[in-house]
């Protein structure tokens, strides 16, 4: 579940509900070829951050900086860890009582780049931000390309156009912050501009979210916004329209505001974009980065083992793909074989580990690629009548009592095919068994833990008000007309957003 303050409530009587949608109308390789540096920081900065396409802080972290602080419950605690989700760069050194500060940062580029624009986000959770900065782009021999000063910003999100051709280096001189005794801290820094569109541009969302309880399907979340093209923006063949600067890949980060609480709802990635010449709207859809691990073949499997965190990270590094990962340590530790098939996509090659690691994995809404282990031990939210329209429907998906892993190893000379197979059949039942197949299992304990997953088998279908806080891998108690009242777990949630706010979740829970 989200993070979310002491004051939030997802289902008063009456809410107030705002969208926003940013778009990076971007060159996809320039955040890629980025390599940051600044002056100084703190232990808790996180500078990659600062070009991995997300575009807003976790959440108010509270520092100890002069009337900064308030005591009024929305404020987080922050860790001097890694551990802090989205943060980005803050500076060690604090501005003085007039706010005066001297701090530098760059970015470096393995190969030139050309943008029209940057943008650079500072605190868009505070409303913390740099009043006064200096941007300057320099050529592969060193020299200044186009330098521009920005005096009196009153923006977390500040545009600068400053066109600059074939740069290798950005450096950004920040010297003043808005408020004394404030660091600098740099959400992201973007070569290139943000659009963003809210409530007045935006018609509907519907975004989908789904996980598989026994990784036999790694799912993408997929996301569709209808905006308003009034202005024919986005019809392909207007000269003046924004659709020329859009490229597969580009992202998309969306957040809700509820009753002032902002929750995000993720990151997509721009796959394409309709309308019709005379529409008044245009349809943009998107998908994780999961949609995207289906583009080329993963041929890195051999003969021998290796951990989860190994194979995960091989894989990733394999697709060329930037995918931050989340692999608890009981899980990253676990030995899975090394024979992933030749042609296999990368998207299936995670499944695969994911399966064999007894886990579930999927894209976050931080777009982290996290590795769980179901259970619904802990609920963290009961969905009672006050919540739903209607009690909901309840299906099962039919009894599986067998299971019967198949392992063929196909880098292996005279390799014979390993069988692992586990059961619970009772007196009164004939056998319904589920095969696998998936080289990449090592023992008989996958086959029990798929065997545990089966006993998943009674789903809820939930209408309800919509919580953006809920996601898919939380538990949840579910109020039924027989007063069952079971925990179940996420494996299906979809938000419709358009005239107020709706969500629908499927939820899974153990026949037992």
């Amino acid at each position: 579940m989200q993070n979310t303050t002491a004051l939030y409530d997802a289902y008063k009587p009456v809410r107030r509900v705002k969208t926003k949608a940013t778009f990076e109308l971007i060159d996809v390789d320039a955040n890629i070829n980025a390599v940051p540096s600044a002056s100084d920081g703190t232990a808790f900065s996180i500078l990659e951050q600062t070009h991995d396409k997300i575009t807003d802080i976790s959440a108010k972290f509270a520092t100890l900086e002069s009337n900064y602080w308030k005591l009024d419950g929305s404020f987080f605690t922050i860790h001097n860890t890694r551990n802090n989700g989205q943060i980005g760069y803050w500076s060690n050194d604090i501005s003085d009582k007039y706010g005066n500060i001297n701090i530098t940062m760059s970015f470096e580029f393995s190969i030139p780049q050309t943008s029209k624009f940057f943008t650079v986000i500072f605190d868009n959770r505070t409303k913390e931000y740099a009043k006064d900065f200096t941007l300057t782009t320099y050529s592969s021999s060193g020299s200044v390309l186009n330098t521009k000063t920005v005096s009196g910003n009153t923006l977390s999100a500040a545009v600068i156009e400053m066109a600059s051709i074939s740069y290798k280096k950005l450096v950004i001189k920040f010297t003043k912050t808005a408020n004394p005794y404030r660091r600098i801290r740099v959400c992201e820094v973007v070569f290139g501009y943000l659009q963003s569109f809210t409530d007045d541009d935006i018609s509907s969302v519907n975004i989908q979210y789904t996980t598989s309880i026994d990784s036999q399907s790694l799912p993408s979340c997929a996301m569709s916004i209808t905006l308003n093209n009034i202005d024919k923006q986005y019809n392909i063949i207007n000269p003046n329209g924004i659709y020329k600067y859009l490229q597969k890949g580009q992202g998309i980060n969306l957040s809700i505001y509820l009753d002032g609480e902002y929750i995000p709802l993720g990151r997509y990635y721009f796959e394409n974009s309709t309308s019709d010449d005379n529409s008044m709207t245009a349809t943009i859809n998107a998908y994780d980065k999961i949609y995207y691990l289906d583009n080329k073949k993963c041929n890195i499997g051999t003969t021998g083992t290796w951990t989860i965190d190994e194979a995960v990270s091989a894989v990733i590094s394999d697709s060329g793909e930037h995918i931050e990962v989340k692999i608890p340590d009981r899980i990253a530790s676990r030995t899975i074989g090394r024979c992933i098939p030749q042609g296999t996509t990368h998207r299936e090659a995670l499944r695969m580990i994911a399966q064999a690691g007894m886990s579930v994995c999927y894209i976050n809404r931080n777009s982290v690629l996290e590795f769980i282990e179901p259970s619904t031990q802990a609920n963290t939210e009961v969905i009672d009548n006050n919540k739903m329209s209607k009690y909901p429907k309840v299906s099962d998906n039919g009894l599986i009592n067998s299971i019967k892993i198949t392992v063929k190893n196909e880098y292996a000379e005279n390799s014979e095919e390993k069988i692992y197979t586990a059961s619970d059949i009772a007196d009164d039942e004939t056998e319904k068994l589920l095969e696998i197949n998936n080289p990449l299992v090592l023992n008989q304990e996958v086959a029990e833990w798929i065997l545990k997953m089966q006993k998943y088998r009674i789903a809820y279908d939930i209408e309800e008000r919509g919580n953006p806080a809920l996601e898919i891998t939380d538990c949840i108690q579910i109020n039924d007309v027989y007063g069952e009242n079971k925990n179940g777990f996420i494996i299906n949630e979809a938000f419709s957003i358009g005239i107020g706010l709706q969500g629908t979740i499927r939820a899974v829970t153990a026949n037992e």
